[in-house]
């Protein structure tokens, strides 16, 4: 079963940190990380990955005045 995790950042250079240290830190996997730094399209995007509807639509209203997001699909 898989598990997605999201987190908004303020800033998209603050994600790629966090990324960064996600890959090389902590050893994930980059088939399992997502980071999206536009709002256009993305409630659809992260409903795609099955984020739920709503909590896309405030990422995306959310990222409209920037930042970024992060999703991670942990197995277990």
């Amino acid at each position: 079963m898989t598990l997605v995790i999201t987190r908004y950042f303020a800033t998209a250079d603050a994600a790629r940190a966090v990324q960064a240290e996600l890959i090389e830190q902590q050893r994930f996997k980059l088939k399992i990380l997502d980071l999206f730094t536009d709002a256009e399209g993305l409630a659809a995007k992260l409903t795609d990955a099955h984020v739920q509807p709503d909590t896309a639509r405030v990422y995306q209203d959310r990222m409209a005045g920037g930042g970024a997001v992060l999703l991670v699909r942990a197995g277990y």
